[in-house]
């Protein structure tokens, strides 16, 4: 995030920070030392927590999520911050799962979107062309390469921006 400009966190990402703030809340105690010396901490099975990884492998199967993503959140919160916690783009918005990965395919589907031919030829070439191109999955359906084109030609007309 720039310095001096505010973004204001969406509803749910903030839902989504503060739950993940409740989550990893315990092992930043434990981390600060702001846990009482005489104190015992016990996991669900009643055995005594020790380690800061024992305390993370209790937490993690007590919030019902893996270790290794508690884990990642307590590292951006003392990275980042609240901020660090809140839930990000994924990198491949906006690209259908059946393209991802296959830039012969997007080539293709990029190129007879600009020629101006119909979605419906373009899936027809798309979907002969697999074999060759394909990566062993089903070609993309014709909704995904409709959608694909028409998102390309407004993004070529200058209506609309790519996400």
């Amino acid at each position: 995030m720039r310095v001096g400009k505010t973004k204001r966190l969406r509803t749910s990402a903030l839902r989504s920070a503060r739950a993940r703030f409740r989550a990893i809340e315990p092992l930043l105690k434990f981390r600060w030392g702001m846990v009482r010396e005489n104190l015992i901490l016990l996991n669900q099975s009643g055995t005594e927590i020790v380690t800061k990884t024992e305390l993370l492998l209790s937490r993690a199967a007590e919030v019902g999520i893996s270790s290794a993503t508690l884990a990642r959140w307590l590292s951006r919160f003392c990275d980042f911050g609240f901020a660090g916690l809140r839930a990000s783009r994924r990198s491949d918005r906006g690209l259908p799962r059946a393209l991802r990965g296959n830039f012969a395919a997007l080539v293709l589907l990029n190129c007879e979107a600009a020629a101006g031919k119909p979605s419906s030829e373009i899936h027809r070439t798309l979907t002969l062309e697999w074999p060759r191109i394909g990566d062993g999955k089903r070609p993309p359906s014709y909704r995904t390469v409709c959608r694909f084109v028409a998102q390309r030609r407004a993004w070529l007309s200058g209506s609309e921006t790519l996400s």
